[in-house]
């Protein structure tokens, strides 16, 4: 039986479903990211992530498994057992993994508990090509430990802080300058704007936003500017064009990703990012 205290997950701000596939991704991606290839897309169909394993992994299996996660907090009745409208999901994430990702060699439904006896025969006779696997909060808990640790005391534990916790912990802090406190008047100190940004407040990284649409603006430009550039510029010109769009598109996806709260989609997206820097584009042409 899992030790986890899931009454503090449920007092989490936001979508309990989206914190649960959060939370599935990040631990799968801290336990299994560095044997493979680690995806998470956002409106993937089939799956929420996949990772496609390039060296072995004793919890997973050797290079050339393809692992693909669903993870879900299906309904279910009185009784323990899952609805027919989670069936149906269920069978539906299934054909869209196979017709999406159709090299997948695994499939887990990862649940918060585990599927009654009948749900699991029922779940174990679908008709598939991929290996079935099904996960339970047996394997979140097993997870939360280690390089999960953190994960751990973040949704269960001590470092749960919710929005109204923190209203009373800024109250309390403000008790001994009350009088002489005046929120219309506080001013930010870089020590607070730096706590801000790493807390992942979208606010805090307004400017970001900013220079991603000045440079989405200002891409078109440069070809625009020069109707007939030299033969030399040409090649550099347009590859420096492309660096612009594609820095300005990661700034405003990112700025996307952090009003979502998706700070794993955020490292996903730093882990995988592109050298923007071509070393043709600082080429000085002689």
């Amino acid at each position: 039986m899992s030790s986890l205290d899931w009454g503090k997950f449920d007092s989490l701000p936001g979508s309990k479903a989206q914190n649960f596939e959060n939370l599935c991704r990040a631990l799968a991606r801290i336990h299994f990211g560095q044997f493979g290839q680690f995806a998470a897309l956002k409106n993937q169909p089939g799956v929420e992530f996949h990772l496609n394993l390039k060296t072995p992994c004793a919890a997973l299996g050797g290079s050339g498994r393809w692992y693909g996660w669903q993870c879900k907090m299906h309904e279910r009745t009185v009784a323990g057992d899952l609805k027919a409208a989670s069936k149906a999901d269920i069978v539906d994430s299934l054909s869209k993994a196979e017709q999406h990702l159709p090299a997948l060699t695994d499939w887990v439904l990862w649940t918060p508990y585990t599927l009654s006896k009948s749900d699991q025969l029922w779940f174990s006779s679908l008709s598939t090509k991929f290996t079935l696997h099904q996960w339970t909060d047996l394997e979140v808990d097993t997870y939360l430990n280690g390089p999960g640790l953190m994960l751990r005391k973040t949704y269960f534990g001590e470092l749960v802080v919710t929005p109204n916790e923190l209203a009373e912990r800024h109250e309390e802090a403000i008790q001994p300058i009350r009088d002489r406190w005046l929120q219309p008047v506080h001013q930010e100190v870089d020590a607070e704007r730096t706590l801000r940004r790493m807390l992942g407040e979208p606010q805090s990284w307004d400017e970001m936003i900013t220079v991603g649409r000045r440079l989405q603006d200002s891409a078109p430009l440069f070809s625009s500017s020069l109707l007939a550039p030299p033969p030399q510029m040409a090649a550099s010109l347009e590859a420096f064009q492309h660096a612009v769009q594609s820095f300005a598109d990661t700034l405003l996806n990112l700025g996307t990703l952090l009003v979502d709260g998706d700070l794993d989609a955020i490292q996903q997206r730093l882990d995988e990012r592109e050298n923007l820097i071509d070393s043709k584009v600082c080429a000085v042409p002689r």
